[in-house]
């Protein structure tokens, strides 16, 4: 396929600014991450380090396709505790971050899990190459026995469209606020409420792990 000089500038461009705006979103929501968890005494975790940072380029290694912020976490309490979750977020632009059947557009991902996302072995891709998850209200990717989404009961993700989150507060009440009320114990179904704009809504299991 020919395409003038005119059009491949403006790509550029356009790709140029993008991701000046995922840099200035991903630094915004870490910031009100780290300060929503500093100032709630009655969570039952503290932060427990820096914000991990990872980078995945394409193929060709021109392009950033996903950013991940990963934040280490461990429990309140006496003694030297280690670290026992990670609370991050992963913006997928292109690429099996985005893999979902139905779906043709960037995502901002927030997970819960026991690990920090790293490119060269664990992410957020799909098909999801594990089955050991359920999905909950269409919502929610939840691993736990028993069931919910709070502090030390499990690891859990969520995803929002992107494009719809244009304002640091519409950030806030999308990634951050949810996903306290998830650790508080909080239904998904009320954490995450029908209300909420940007809200990705997953498919049946089948379709994520694609068959």
């Amino acid at each position: 396929m020919m395409v003038d000089g005119k059009t491949v500038a403006a790509a550029f461009a356009l790709v140029s600014k993008c991701g000046d705006e995922v840099e200035n979103l991903s630094e915004l929501l870490a910031q009100q991450m780290s300060d929503a968890i500093k100032g709630d005494p009655k969570l039952p975790f503290i932060v427990a380090g820096e914000f991990n940072w990872q980078y995945q380029n394409d193929s060709s290694d021109w392009l950033v396709t996903d950013i991940a912020g990963s934040l280490p976490l461990k429990s309140k309490g006496k003694g030297n505790k280690r670290i026992a979750a990670y609370l991050g977020f992963q913006i997928s632009m292109t690429g099996d971050g985005i893999g979902i059947p139905s779906n043709a557009e960037p995502l901002l991902h927030v997970f819960l899990w026991d690990c920090a996302v790293d490119f060269d072995q664990v992410w957020i891709g799909f098909p999801w190459d594990e089955s050991e998850f359920k999905v909950v209200d269409d919502r929610l990717m939840l691993w736990s026995e028993q069931g919910t989404a709070a502090w030390g009961q499990g690891e859990w993700q969520y995803s929002l469209r992107l494009i719809d989150l244009n304002t640091p507060e519409e950030v806030y009440d999308h990634c951050v606020a949810p996903a306290l009320a998830l650790l508080r114990g909080m239904a998904p179904r009320e954490a995450l409420p029908d209300d909420l704009p940007a809200l990705f809504r997953y498919p049946e299991k089948s379709l994520l792990l694609g068959e």
